[in-house]
């Protein structure tokens, strides 16, 4: 405990001297990059599914979640449906979700939504006329389960991997807000 103790207060007065400390958007961003390292959420549905990356395995059919998923706790867009049986395997992704504080969407900012379509059985490819999935995405692993209610629970390495690193303002998903505000799009 002592030596969790030393490491904080060490870690504080490291960032307060390097002046990460008192940059609002820096730590806005360290926050953003956290919250993309975990999914947890719920929705209306019923099934079974592990994601690994693009590759998934089961039959899940839900709609309308709400929890912490893309970086941001909220609710998803009215449009945000999955459905995936083994009989035939489609899949719809929106990921779309809004600000409690603001209801304003703000994953587009960071570049976190996309579409995803499966044509190939337990395989999702990006929507025609889409772009390609960013990087995060394929790094993501994930378990769903549920009936009446689904529960998804996950992580990101690769999310994980930029959140270590924007400690030293190396962000290597490009989707803190600060570059996003300084960068044109």
């Amino acid at each position: 405990m002592k030596r969790l103790i030393i490491v904080a207060f060490l870690a504080m007065v490291f960032f307060g001297l390097t002046g990460c400390a008192t940059s609002s958007a820096y730590l806005r961003d360290r926050k953003n990059d956290a919250q993309d390292v975990v999914t947890a959420s719920c929705a209306k549905g019923a099934g079974f599914r592990v994601r690994v990356g693009p590759v998934h395995v089961g039959a899940i059919d839900e709609q309308d979640s709400f929890g912490l998923r893309g970086g941001t706790v909220g609710q998803a867009a009215n449009n945000c449906m999955e459905s995936e049986l083994l009989v035939l395997p489609q899949r719809i992704e929106e990921h779309r979700f809004f600000s409690l504080e603001l209801y304003k969407p703000i994953t587009n900012n960071r570049g976190k939504d996309f579409g995803a379509v499966s044509k190939l059985p337990f395989i999702t490819t990006g929507l025609q006329g889409e772009r390609s999935f960013p990087f995060y995405y394929l790094t993501q692993i994930e378990i769903e389960f549920g009936i009446g209610y689904t529960v998804r629970l996950g992580g990101n390495i690769g999310e994980l991997l930029d959140f270590m690193l924007g400690w030293f303002w190396i962000d290597i998903f490009k989707d803190d807000v600060g570059n996003a505000e300084s960068t044109a799009y």
